[in-house]
């Protein structure tokens, strides 16, 4: 299928110290509490809570990017799209070993006995470690078949 080249959503993902990515594309895919959510050109102004997660960008190009994202908030406003996250990474510049490496202290530290405060962080570090390593296999994936 031929995108119109006029229809694009502008796009910005944003962390408290830096822009992730800033740049026009055909459309996004936000982790939402009851799901996935696609935007496209035309939508609706929004305002949504993101969940920790991956975020899917088809890029201008044709491009797919996935990046690793912390909780935060979308706001869609006339195809202008903001998303603002505690953190985000780009599932080219995350370091897979590193990120596996995460995941099994993680789960080694809730295997043991803590507050149930420490379990949450935790918990919600585990979220992060496990959405590097999404974003990462969903790279693979896009790669791989695109080579088919």
């Amino acid at each position: 299928m031929k995108e119109d080249k006029e229809k694009l959503l502008h796009l910005e993902i944003a962390t408290p110290d830096r822009v992730v990515f800033r740049g026009n594309v055909y459309e996004v895919i936000v982790p939402v509490e009851d799901g996935m959510w696609g935007i496209l050109p035309g939508h609706m102004n929004t305002l949504a809570y993101l969940r920790i997660g991956v975020i899917k960008v088809k890029e201008q190009s044709g491009k797919v990017d996935f990046f690793a994202t912390g909780e935060g908030f979308l706001e869609l406003i006339d195809d202008n799209v903001y998303i603002t996250v505690d953190s985000a990474e780009k599932a080219e510049e995350i370091d897979i070993l590193r990120a596996k490496k995460e995941k099994e202290e993680i789960e080694k530290l809730l295997s043991e006995k803590k507050a149930i405060t420490q379990k949450v962080q935790l918990y919600a570090s585990l979220q992060k470690a496990l959405a590097k390593l999404k974003a990462v296999e969903s790279l693979e994936e896009a790669k791989s078949s695109k080579e088919r």
